[in-house]
């Protein structure tokens, strides 16, 4: 099995569900309210969105991990 990093801040993930291409960067995580990501490509600017951590598991309909930086 394809085990996946911790997730830290800093860090850059895609969708794992091929039909996408989306690439988030990690902004902040916190154990509290999950993790604070924005999209590399549409959203640059944006402050971002929170995610569930659970969703960074490799695994179609969440996210696998790409690099340490954007």
């Amino acid at each position: 099995m394809n085990e996946q990093p911790e997730v830290k801040a800093g860090q850059v993930w895609c969708e794992a569900d091929p039909r996408f291409e989306r690439k988030i960067l990690v902004l902040v995580v916190s154990a509290k309210f999950g993790v604070l990501i924005r999209n590399i490509k549409t959203q640059p600017g944006s402050q971002g969105r929170w995610a569930k951590r659970e969703r960074f598991n490799g695994k179609r309909g969440g996210y696998a991990f790409v690099s340490e930086g954007a």
